[in-house]
Parts: C-alpha cells; sequence; structure tokens
C-alpha cells in the first residue's frame, strides 16, 4: 500500500485539472490509514526512512526538517503512521521458489471485512506469481498446489464469488491443481456461480459436517453412503484422541482416504519446549496415550 499511496501523492502534485482535485484528495483520505509507515517532504516529495531521520535537524516541537531544500528553506517532513495497515503482497511481499511449500495465515485479522479483502488480495499475489506463472506445456508445468481454507467465507460476497471462479478457471489451464478444505460443503449451494468452483476443485480436505449435509457431500464427492457417514463423525470438537481428523478425497480418481493430522504440540514438542517437567508431563501422557 505504500508504493501505492505514494503513486497517488506524485499524480495529485502533477495534476492540473482542477475537476480531478477533488478526487485525489479523497483518494488520499481513503487510504492513508492503510500505510504502516511513511517520512516524506510535502514540497519535494523526497522520502526518507526510519534510519534517516536521526541524521535531520528537529524543531522544539519535535518536526523533522528536510535536508534537501537550500540554506534558509526550511521544509517539515510530514509522518504517516496508520492503523489499519495490512500486507498488499505486490509491494511488501518477496516470495523463494525454490521452497517446496508457502502459508499465507490471515488468522490475526479479526475484522470480517478486513479478512475478505486480504484473503482477494493473496489470492491475486498467488494467481500472478506462481499459478500463471506455471507453464501451459503439460511437459513442462511443475506440479502445483493452490489449497483455500475456509473458502466459504468469501461465497456471500459476489465480487469475491466472481474473482474465485476465474481464478479456479485460470489454475486449471495452468495445470494447478486447486484444493478446498471445508467444514460445509453444503454453503457453495446457496449460489448458482459457485458451483463451477467445486467442478474445479481436484482435491476436497473435509472436516466434520452437519448431518443435514449428507446428501449434499455424497452428490458433489462421489463418497458412498458409508464414507459419508464416516464424514459426519469424524472428531476435533469432544474426545481429544480425534482432534485433527479429516477426509482427503481425490475427484479425478475418485479415492477417499481418512487421516488424523498430527497437532504442531505433538509433533515439534520434543524440539520447541524447554521447560523439563513439561516435557516429563508430555511424556507421561505419550505412554498412557
Amino acid at each position: 500500500m505504500h508504493d501505492f499511496y505514494r503513486a497517488i501523492l506524485l499524480d495529485a502534485r502533477e495534476n492540473t485539472d482542477s475537476f480531478k482535485e477533488n478526487a485525489f484528495s479523497l483518494l488520499l483520505d481513503i487510504f492513508e490509514d492503510r500505510v504502516r509507515e511513511m517520512y516524506y517532504c510535502p514540497h519535494c516529495m523526497k522520502e526518507f526512512t526510519r534510519e534517516e531521520l536521526s541524521t535531520l535537524k528537529r524543531t522544539e516541537r519535535g518536526a523533522h526538517v528536510c535536508n534537501n531544500h537550500e540554506e534558509g528553506k526550511i521544509y517539515y517532513l510530514r509522518e504517516i503512521h496508520g492503523s489499519q495497515a495490512y500486507l498488499d503482497c505486490q509491494s511488501t511481499l518477496s516470495i523463494d521458489m525454490s521452497l517446496p511449500f508457502h502459508n499465507f495465515d490471515l488468522s490475526q485479522i479479526t475484522d470480517e471485512t478486513e479478512r475478505i479483502n486480504m484473503i482477494m488480495v493473496v489470492q491475486s499475489y498467488i494467481e500472478e506469481n506462481f499459478i500463471k506463472k506455471n507453464s501451459t506445456n503439460p511437459n513442462k508445468a511443475r506440479k502445483l498446489i493452490v489449497s483455500t481454507d475456509e473458502a466459504h467465507r468469501i461465497l456471500k460476497f459476489e465480487g469475491a464469488r466472481m474473482f474465485e471462479n476465474a481464478l479456479y478457471r485460470v489454475a486449471r489451464k495452468r495445470h494447478t491443481a486447486p484444493w478446498l478444505i471445508l467444514q460445509s460443503v453444503k454453503d457453495f449451494a446457496k449460489y448458482q456461480d459457485t458451483e463451477e468452483i467445486l467442478k474445479s476443485t481436484e482435491t476436497f480436505m473435509l472436516f466434520r459436517h452437519n448431518y443435514l449435509d449428507g446428501q449434499y457431500i455424497k452428490d458433489t464427492t462421489n463418497l458412498t453412503q458409508s464414507q459419508v457417514d464416516t464424514v459426519l463423525n469424524l472428531g476435533g470438537t469432544s474426545e481429544a484422541k480425534k482432534y485433527g481428523e479429516l477426509c482427503l478425497v481425490d475427484i479425478p480418481t475418485k479415492r477417499a482416504v481418512f487421516i488424523q493430522a498430527d497437532y504442531l504440540k505433538d509433533s515439534e514438542f520434543d524440539v520447541v519446549e524447554t521447560d523439563v517437567e513439561k516435557i516429563a508431563e508430555h511424556a507421561r501422557m505419550k505412554q498412557g496415550a
């Protein structure tokens, strides 16, 4: 968002059309609070880093003086510290493509509207930097999987549904396997334009569903009635030993596998924990399991 905001500032500075002044002013007001940090001189537009501020003169009130002007001419820096700044991916993120796995965690965004916006920002980044860069030639394409957790969150927004549909169509053309991680497949039945998302999905990761969803799961995934019954009784809320149970459904081969994901507190406990008493207690619990 920093780079986008600066671009608006520069365009507003060059603007000579009086009819556009209000539009630029409105844009700057809207996006200013989303810029995490910025220090610049409104007169010459020179920008400074936080580290460079310590080299500048300051007034008694703490304002920094720009050092890009003739002696005797004083212009003060403008400082921006947005309270709603968030990752925009395009200008704030760099990816090491040699890594086998990348995770975009949005769980710390508590505002639902903000989270929806960020889901689309991240998915746009994934589409441009991962999916579209995969070869259309099946002999040259990398094995690429894009999985989306809690995809149902965006379904109630028409624009988001259109975006998701377009993303899945591009994924199939670029030999990318879309995966959905769901606790309610039936949410996709509420909207006609989400059927294509289900049809384009290679793999479902299903957690326990509501019993009323049984028939829809069967129709969507081609699971047998026995397998559907197992999905409806997966663990996750009551018995600790059943935490992490899920069903992995591969649509092209019509195969289903029931697995139990190991929680991080177990798989990494011995590496992360340093408290001797907790290590001993954990060992006793594992022996009694």
